[in-house]
């Protein structure tokens, strides 16, 4: 791993020990740059890598040093920075401060930067102003030391500004000045070295004679006008006096000068132009102007005449009603006459003018006579304006604002918004886009156990609207569905709704999975950097981005932590979504350097603001950036760009072509605030002013008069001293004392509080406010809980205050309202703060609590500004809409919202529950003695206060469902149960809909008391296992049961003995009781008669035959529950060996009935797996003789008692298990309830599990229940498990007319019987049944009905 670390220097220590300290500070800062270029964020690594490249001497000190300091990378480093640090000798650190004045060529921000190394260990009280006063006496720039003493009040950060502009001003002008100097000296160079040229050589022909004869035609002289040169040497106009110019040495017909005169306006040359003179600026000079004061113009001076393919825009208009021709300059801001002009147009009187005209490009300021106001006049327009008089005749000049007003020149904005569509239709689409620069990367700790969270329930009447708005999203290919794979993070949705009712908005709960996702940590461009960076540009332009997390693609490895959960199935985020916490630094980082190639363009999140000094630059980075979008296939809101601005507000900072300026609307909420009226009010004013008192001066004489009125036994008195210190304290803190820039790299406070009226809000740092800002509440929000008003306010201070905070690591909002610091960590809240903590997500905040008495905002909350009608009709329409919604959604739709509210203004509980929901006095309940009102029902209202709000027609709503007036309760139920859904789905409906206290008690009732669904549920009731204790003695106990028929036709006769599980197989024909009694006759002569015999409700032994043969025998007839097998275990369960057996025989086909008896020895010499003693031992008292050898065991006594304790303990095993695999419960059936019976017969599949007839219970043994009809006719004997227990009083759903349950009840008589029962369809011959020959001398009943 050391072979692959990359070089770093090791810190040398002995090279400089006096300078140890910051050399020390500057390596570890860059070694821990190295850590997050190489990502390297274990402790222990970074530990062992500042020790590793420090070198040998730096480990040497840290071994001898450490003590017992904890192996940690920040205590290590403590270590080694205390060791190097020098100590301070104040004093002398103060000298050097005091002593540091600005280099040659040092920049003021550069100056600044050393003076703040230098305070750093000078321990003055305010750094800033100790600075400031150190930049005004030792800057080298005499106009920023001017400005800065001739206004006082203003900061550090003032003064840096104005510095900043200065020094960028001078390097322009400079570079101008430069570039023209150029020019001209070029221009004079090379006219001066064709001059000489000529000289020489006409000194060459002069000197040369016949030595170099010329070939050249001869030339004219300048002077004399005659042939050159001249044959005697010299000129003949040499000390000659021109009569035309009175110069010397030329003659009055070659004069240049006459020349001039006479072509009067004429140019012999038709591309000649005038150019202006370039004049250098005076040194010293531009030192004592003032910025204030200066106005620029272009200086005309005709110099020379060139050649020109153009020429001056010219206008004549009327001023003062005379004609003049004038320039036009769109360069110049103000309108200038010449003394000629001024002559011309009547000598207008002048006023004094103290204004600085200065030329373009700066220079020499122009000579001002005065000013005057003229009437200018064009074809179309007519209006007065200023015009500057300035000496010389150099023409008239009229500005780009008059002849804007004038009409004389028409502005064309070459950008808006259609030049940029046609020309990048795909940055412009309607469609979210996706950033080709490669998927982007969530840092994840494995550390953190996932949670796979359960998913919360989606109201049934907003199901259609999820899955449309998932469908959208699984199109757009920004949702993906997860198939057969690993889910270990798992987020429930919530679903607030958009404006348009009929959508709602998809979020996901990451609160959990946040805990999990490392923050990358992005610088924000801070205010001063956006300054510098804006300084003097004039155009602005800003681009919103489309959906913009949306156009990032996750990483695949990191899009399992987005996964969640609706009531379709699971999802995943394919995009980066906005409920991911570090979402907003990826999202600034990944758009930076997008466009971090483009001049003048920076980003802040979704916003890129584009600027330029001139039309060009502008135009470029514009055209740059665009570009850049569309090669990495971002796409804009359209809607929401603006191009080609004067003026842009940014960062809450006004940027335009005039300088910055604070955004207005940061201190509109102190401007704006209205005067106390009461005692309490002052006393939160004057907290909100004591919060910044330390940057406000004289503050105790101030608000002294105010204070005076707050001291006991004073009067309430406002007057006008109040008023004046009132206002004082209001332009304080709007000052630039008390406000000052954002700074991303401090710590962030909110101050936030909300009142029955408004919100307020202040964003500080180290208490100098930022910006204030409040709002009023609307008429819906007014009706919130007070908890509720509190947490919007937390919402709305966070997403106004969004641009400072979005993706900040160190921001606490401060309230007044301690519930709040800990509502959103609870696992369940109401649902619209739940809501609100969505919007929470994208923000790190720690909620801390402060008593109001100490919260300044709290004044802005009862003095919030009011809304503008746009702003405020917004606010109301998504408070209303989502009341609306939810009260509308949440109402069956079968009543209707005014019997609701009728209803409850009926109910004196729910009235004074509204009541206390509005003044928050729940602590009056214990003190009412009203006995119509439910105090009982008041005090469950009141444990649930945080979710109550009152709806604008006087209804009570608990988060999104209607609070239901007594009276309406059960109709509520009814509607909800309509349509016979289950007891877990009706509750889920109508707890989406409606709440009353005791509403689960209800819809329990309701859904037991419903015939219908009683009828068509099956019940799965099983009672626990009632266990038979072992026979006495063998053979003292029989079971018998019939097994078959068999394919042959044969019935199998079993009888077991329940002491030793003895079988007996007899094979029979048929089951009749007169085949049957012989049978058993024949066992019982073999083996004796037992004391019972245990059977099922057989027809042979329900039979009259066999009820007098064992009253003949002896023995007693037991006969089981009708319908419940399960009574007669012993006999049942060796039917399946048995049969299994038989089957065996067949498919080895073999004879069945000889395996039978083999079966049968083997089974009886077999040790029973509940006794464990073979059954013919049991039975026998002695082991019978097999196939294996045996010896005899113990003795009979001793077998019993081994049998019977094994016996005990195979059924206590066997009823433990049958209990829980059945999870049985005792039957609260009793005598004389109503049950329902189960159908044992199912015609079709209509028919209902249960016959919907009542019955009542008239008899009950053990398990075993007897019931009867309602006229007592009919009495049936079942198992508890086939009963169901229902209300006496419950009617049968209102669907059975009642023809069919007078058929199904009442039979009256055998006509009544036969018309009433219709005729079954007969398939086949029937055959006449006659009733036996031996009942003719009884009498029969049917149904209670005699039949001869």
């Amino acid at each position: 791993m050391a072979g692959s670390l990359p070089p770093y220097p090791t810190f040398d220590y002995a090279s400089d020990k006096s300078n140890a300290g910051p050399r020390w500070e500057r390596w570890v800062s860059r070694l821990e740059n190295l850590f997050v270029g190489l990502k390297i964020d274990n402790d222990d690594r970074k530990r062992a890598l500042l020790l590793h490249y420090a070198g040998e001497s730096v480990y040497d000190i840290y071994d001898a040093e450490k003590g017992a300091t904890e192996a940690s990378y920040v205590a290590t480093k403590l270590v080694l920075t205390t060791y190097f640090e020098p100590k301070k000798n104040t004093q002398m650190e103060v000298y050097k401060f005091r002593s540091y004045k600005q280099k040659e060529g040092q920049s003021l921000d550069e100056f600044v930067t050393e003076l703040r190394k230098l305070a750093k260990t000078c321990e003055f009280a305010s750094v800033d102003n100790e600075i400031l006063s150190q930049v005004i006496q030792n800057c080298k720039s005499n106009r920023l030391r001017r400005r800065a003493l001739r206004e006082p009040d203003k900061t550090l950060n003032d003064i840096l500004t104005l510095g900043r502009t200065l020094e960028m001003a001078d390097l322009q002008a400079t570079e101008m000045e430069r570039e023209s100097i150029n020019k001209v000296n070029h221009t004079n160079r090379t006219n001066y070295k064709t001059d000489y040229k000529q000289d020489k050589h006409r000194k060459g022909q002069q000197t040369s004679g016949s030595n170099y004869p010329s070939h050249s035609r001869p030339s004219k002289c300048r002077n004399c006008g005659g042939q050159y040169p001249h044959k005697n040497g010299q000129c003949p106009a040499h000390g000659k006096t021109c009569n035309a110019c009175h110069k010397l040495n030329h003659f009055a017909n070659v004069c240049r000068g006459k020349q001039n005169r006479n072509t009067g306006t004429k140019r012999q040359n038709t591309k000649e132009r005038q150019v202006n003179e370039v004049q250098t600026e005076q040194p010293g000079y531009q030192e004592s102007l003032d910025s204030s004061d200066e106005e620029y113009s272009y200086s005309i001076k005709e110099a020379e005449t060139v050649r020109s393919l153009k020429k001056a825009p010219y206008a004549t208009i009327k001023v003062n009603t005379k004609s003049c021709k004038m320039m036009i300059d769109t360069g110049a801001t103000v309108n200038i006459l010449d003394d000629k002009t001024h002559q011309n147009i009547g000598s207008p009187k002048l006023n004094k003018n103290d204004t600085k005209l200065l030329p373009y490009g700066g220079g020499k300021p122009l000579d001002v006579t005065g000013a005057c106001e003229l009437q200018v006049e064009t074809k179309d327009m007519y209006g007065v304006h200023k015009f500057y008089v300035v000496k010389g005749g150099h023409g008239a000049l009229i500005g780009y604002p008059t002849a804007s007003q004038l009409g004389l020149i028409k502005i064309i904005q070459p950008i808006n918004i259609q030049a940029p569509k046609l020309r990048y239709p795909e940055v412009f689409r309607d469609e979210i886009g996706k950033y080709k620069g490669g998927s982007v990367k969530l840092h994840i700790d494995t550390n953190i156990r996932p949670m796979a969270q359960r998913n919360r329930k989606t109201a049934f009447h907003l199901r259609p609207k999820v899955e449309k708005e998932i469908h959208k999203l699984l199109e757009q290919d920004i949702i993906e569905k997860i198939g057969n794979t690993p889910t270990p993070w798992v987020s429930p949705i919530v679903t607030p709704p958009k404006k348009n009712p009929d959508e709602i908005r998809l979020c996901v709960d990451m609160r959990e999975a946040n805990k999990a996702i490392i923050r990358e940590r992005h610088l924000l461009p801070t205010v001063e950097e956006l300054i510098h960076d804006l300084n003097n540009a004039s155009i602005f332009s800003k681009i919103d981005l489309r959906s913009g997390y949306h156009q990032l693609e996750l990483d695949e490895p990191s899009r399992y932590i987005t996964t969640f959960s609706t009531h379709i199935g699971i999802f995943r985020y394919k995009r980066l979504n906005f409920g991911i916490s570090s979402a907003s630094e990826i999202f600034q980082e990944t758009i930076r350097s997008v466009i971090q190639n483009v001049q003048n363009a920076t980003n802040i999140s979704d916003d890129i603001i584009i600027y330029g000094k001139s039309q060009e630059e502008h135009d470029q980075a514009l055209d740059d950036t665009l570009q850049a979008l569309q090669r990495n296939g971002l796409t804009v809101n359209k809607d929401k760009c603006e191009f080609n601005k004067n003026k842009v507000t940014f960062f809450v900072v006004v940027f335009s072509k005039a300088g910055i300026s604070p955004d207005p609307k940061k201190v509109q909420a102190v401007k704006t605030a209205e005067a106390p009226t009461t005692v309490p009010e002052l006393r939160s004013f004057l907290g909100m002013t004591n919060y910044s008192s330390r940057f406000i001066r004289h503050y105790a004489s101030i608000c002294e008069p105010l204070r005076r009125l707050t001291r006991h036994n004073t009067d309430w008195e406002w007057n006008p001293e109040h008023q004046q210190a009132f206002d004082n304290l209001k332009n304080e803190l709007s000052s630039e004392t008390v406000m000052t820039y954002f700074n991303p790299a401090l710590q962030i406070d909110i101050l936030v509080d909300a009142s029955p009226v408004g919100l307020g809000a202040i964003i500080s740092q180290n208490q100098q406010t930022i910006a204030y800002a409040s709002r009023a509440l609307t008429d819906v929000e007014s009706r919130y809980s007070q908890t509720e008003r509190e947490a919007l306010a937390i919402v709305w201070a966070c997403e106004h205050f969004d641009i400072f905070i979005r993706g900040a690591n160190n921001v606490n909002v401060i309230t007044d309202h301690k519930p709040l610091e800990r509502i959103w960590q609870k696992a369940k809240m109401p649902m619209r703060i739940e809501r609100w903590g969505l919007r929470l997500q994208p923000y790190k905040l720690t909620i801390k609590y402060q008593p109001g008495r100490d919260n300044p905002a709290d004044y802005m909350s009862r003095h919030p500004i009011a809304m503008c009608d746009k702003k405020r009709s917004h606010e109301e329409k998504v408070a209303e809409q989502y009341v609306n919604f939810i009260t509308n959604q949440a109402l069956p739709k079968a009543m209707t919202l005014s019997e609701v509210k009728c209803a409850t203004m009926a109910d004196k509980t729910l009235q004074k529950a509204i009541e206390l929901s509005r003044n928050g006095k729940w602590f009056e309940i214990k003190k009412m003695q009203d006995p119509n009102l439910d105090i009982q029902e008041l005090q469950q209202y009141r444990s649930i206060q945080d979710e109550l709000v009152v709806h604008e027609d006087n209804i009570l709503l608990r988060d999104n469902r209607i609070v239901m007036p007594t009276s309406l309760r059960d109709r509520a139920v009814s509607l909800a149960h309509e349509r016979h859904q289950g007891l877990t789905k009706t509750k889920a409906f109508i707890r989406s809909k409606v709440w009353f206290t005791g509403i689960n008690d209800r819809v329990d009732s309701l859904i037991k008391d419903c015939i219908a669904c009683q009828s068509v549920t099956r019940s799965k009731l099983m009672e626990p296992l009632k266990m038979s204790e072992m026979p006495g003695e063998p053979w003292s106990a029989l079971s018998a049961d019939f097994c078959g028929p068999l394919p042959s036709g044969d019935y199998l006769f079993v009888i077991t003995d329940e002491y030793s599980r003895y079988p007996i197989v007899e094979i029979i024909r048929s089951v009749p009781s007169h085949t049957v009694i012989p049978v058993l006759d024949k066992v019982l002569a073999a083996y004796g008669i037992p004391k019972t015999i245990k059977t099922d409700n057989g027809s042979p032994f329900n039979s009259y035959q066999f009820r007098e043969y064992a009253e003949n025998t002896g023995f007693t007839h037991r006969k089981i529950t009708p319908r419940w097998p399960r009574a007669n275990a012993q006999a049942e369960s060796f039917n399946k060996p048995l049969m299994k057996n038989i089957r065996a025989a067949e498919i080895e086909r073999k004879s069945w009935k000889q395996s039978m008896y083999q079966i049968l020895r083997q089974y009886r010499m077999t040790p029973h797996k509940s006794t464990g003693v073979t059954p013919f031992k049991l039975l026998f008292g002695r082991e019978s003789n097999t196939k294996l050898p045996s010896v005899s065991g113990a003795n009979r006594q001793e077998q019993d008692e081994f049998a019977r304790q094994n016996d005990e303990n195979a059924k206590t095993r066997m009823k433990t298990l049958a209990d829980i695999r059945n999870k049985a419960k005792q039957s609260d059936i009793k005598e004389g309830d109503n049950v329902l019976i189960r159908n044992e017969v199912k015609e079709n599949r209509l028919t209902p599990s249960f016959d919907p007839t009542p019955q009542t219970v008239v008899k009950k043994k053990g398990t075993m229940i007897t019931v009867s009809n309602n006229n007592n006719e009919k009495h049936t004997t079942r198992n508890a498990s086939f009963f169901k227990k229902t209300n006496h009083n419950a009617k049968f759903s209102d669907q059975m007319d009642d023809e069919e349950e007078e058929l199904d009840i009442n039979i009256q008589s055998k006509e009544n019987y036969k018309a009433k029962t219709p005729a079954p369809i007969q398939n086949r011959p029937t055959r006449i049944r006659k009733p036996p020959s031996y009942l003719q001398d009884y009498e029969c009943k049917v149904r209670g009905i005699i039949i001869p």
